[in-house]
């Protein structure tokens, strides 16, 4: 698999790729050590789409000593 660099791990890079690919394979490990590292976005309250993005990875993230 090569996704933005990740096959050589000295040169990972464009997170976003990482993140967007987690979203799509939940079982992919270093998409989630990014959405773990980036925490919880500031979504505005009555931003639905931004609200169920954050459903969708919380619900998909395993607890590997993050947060």
């Amino acid at each position: 698999m090569f996704i933005a660099g990740a096959s050589d791990p000295e040169l990972l890079k464009c997170l976003h790729s990482h993140m967007a690919y987690f979203l799509v394979y939940h079982d992919y490990l270093v998409g989630q050590e990014v959405a773990l590292a980036a925490g919880d976005p500031w979504c505005p309250d009555d931003d639905e789409r931004c609200a169920s993005w954050m459903n969708d990875i919380n619900a998909h993230v395993t607890d590997s000593g993050g947060t």
